[in-house]
């Protein structure tokens, strides 16, 4: 992982953005458009992402032990607290 990026599980693309080019920092032989990221594991620029949270749910625990309604950057991320949307637009 490059410095700024995160890693991401791409599982859905929508059809509007499927021929949209990657960031440079993603883009591989095989990756260049979003359609193309579809089932893999990516590198993604951190601040090209927005989680969307639901209400804070007592079962996510970040990596300082403390619960998901900690104010600071958390390691653990419950899936019942995000959204499945992206808010990627170049």
């Amino acid at each position: 992982m490059k410095d700024g990026c995160v890693k991401v599980h791409v599982v859905a693309v929508d059809k509007d953005f499927v021929k949209t080019p990657v960031p440079d920092v993603t883009r591989t032989d095989d990756i260049v458009f979003v359609g193309d990221t579809l089932f893999n594991f990516i590198q993604w620029p951190r601040d090209a992402l927005k989680l969307v949270h639901k209400e804070a749910s007592s079962k996510s625990v970040s990596a300082l032990g403390e619960t998901s309604g900690h104010k600071g950057a958390s390691h653990t991320i419950d899936l019942d607290d995000i959204a499945p949307t992206s808010c990627y637009h170049p």
